[in-house]
């Protein structure tokens, strides 16, 4: 299972750098590069302009309204997400967008541990508590290009708070990108799109044997513990083996459906 789960962040880490490059750099891997004097933007594609985040990307914090978990608790007819610093965290009755925005949390340690995506698309009817900025492209920017280089970005110089991390919509607004016209913004959120229909699956393939050895350890552990399996010498050797081999597959044996391991 931990060599399953070490599977799932190596792939994590392929598709985040793969994105990463695609939005800072561009597709053409022979693209002509530039120096700049932002200190996270050591360089970039020529035609690309440097921007801040505020002129290209208008913000629409002042519509949003949290909802306490009181006021939340007596609404009956839930219909719309309600979203967080990290996503949907609740469903209410009613909204305030109807469209497809850019969220990114605004305070909360995930702007410094990110250990759940940081900036995300939200669509349809939904409701945004004051804790998560609101954005939309300017002048007809992708709504895809732009998730990505943000969720790609280290925002902690421009984190404030020691208790609580916060990144405020004056900092945020004054953080620098690297932009290309509409255009390969639009050829860049294609490649995206298409790299996330190939990472998709092997995503949930890994997911899947994974849940499948929990279940087979809790099945095992049952027998075991019930005298329904005796612990032979073979199983202690192979027991042992496990722990010196860096990565094992497991998989089906015979017509019983019996997950047998093997070195990989």
């Amino acid at each position: 299972m931990a060599a399953k789960r070490r599977q799932l962040e190596t792939l994590d880490a392929l598709r985040k750098s793969t994105i990463k490059h695609a939005v800072t750099m561009g597709l053409n891997p022979s693209v002509k590069t530039q120096r700049t004097d932002v200190e996270w933007i050591p360089e970039m594609p020529q035609r690309w302009r440097l921007v801040r985040v505020k002129d290209v990307m208008e913000f629409f914090n002042t519509v949003r309204v949290p909802l306490s978990a009181a006021e939340r608790g007596v609404m009956t007819e839930k219909s719309y997400d309600y979203y967080g610093a990290s996503g949907v965290i609740d469903q209410v009755e009613a909204y305030l967008f109807d469209g497809t925005y850019i969220l990114i949390a605004e305070d909360g340690a995930n702007l410094l541990t990110r250990s759940k995506p940081l900036a995300f698309l939200a669509s349809g009817k939904f409701w945004v508590n004051n804790h998560a900025h609101i954005l939309k492209p300017r002048c007809g920017g992708d709504d895809t290009f732009f998730v990505n280089v943000l969720e790609s970005q280290d925002f902690s110089l421009f984190v404030t708070g020691a208790a609580q991390p916060k990144l405020t919509m004056e900092n945020l607004g004054r953080f620098k990108l690297a932009v290309p016209r509409v255009v390969e913004q639009k050829e860049i959120a294609t490649f995206i799109r298409a790299k996330d229909a190939e990472f998709r699956p092997l995503f949930a393939q890994i997911e899947r044997q994974i849940e499948t050895l929990v279940a087979y350890r809790k099945s095992l552990m049952h027998e075991c513990v019930t005298g329904q399996r005796r612990i032979s010498e073979a199983d202690v050797v192979r027991s042992k083996l496990s722990e010196n081999i860096g990565q094992l597959e497991f998989e089906p044996s015979g017509k019983s459906g019996r997950l047998e391991m093997k070195s990989s």
